[in-house]
């Protein structure tokens, strides 16, 4: 028997969230995976010289190699800052 697409399985201790928060126009622009817990978790990040604030900050909080949040957004360009 084949499940509705309408079901979701997610990996226990993990949630989801998405909506819109006004970026551009009404489609979801907002995405979040949270763990329960902290979790294992590795980044790659940009090469540019330039770069904006949510970079340095997820520079920082990855440091130690555990996150409890991924927060995804959409609709907008890189962060020029000068």
């Amino acid at each position: 028997m084949k499940k509705p697409d309408s079901i979701k399985i997610w990996p226990r201790g993990y949630s989801t969230f998405s909506t819109n928060c006004g970026i551009k126009d009404k489609s979801l622009d907002l995405g979040v995976v949270f763990s329960d817990s902290p979790a294992s978790a590795a980044a790659m990040f940009t090469k540019n010289q330039v770069i904006g604030k949510p970079l340095i900050v997820g520079k920082e909080h990855i440091q130690d190699g555990k996150m409890q949040a991924v927060i995804v957004n959409s609709k907008n360009s890189n962060v020029a800052t000068g």
